[in-house]
């Protein structure tokens, strides 16, 4: 579990093969708020909220987030 943004997130690295020889890590996420959320709308929405980040570097997992975040807003203004 790591704290961004004031939101709970839960946060597991799992690796995985990419092309070639190469491996990665896919972070797999859940935005408990926003699960939350999805489900009060709907009960059927079970897989709302959950997201995954692939990387072909080890990072910990409480800086998953921070990294993405820092990238989107990058590529947003470019």
């Amino acid at each position: 579990m790591v704290q961004y943004d004031g939101r709970l997130v839960g946060i597991t690295r799992v690796p995985i093969p990419l092309a070639g020889d190469s491996h990665g890590y896919a972070y797999v996420a859940v935005d408990y708020e926003r699960r939350r959320q999805e489900w009060k709308k709907c009960a059927q929405a079970q897989q709302q909220g959950f997201f995954v980040l692939i990387c072909s570097e080890k990072v910990e997992p409480a800086e998953m987030l921070p990294l993405y975040y820092t990238r989107q807003a990058v590529e947003q203004i470019f």
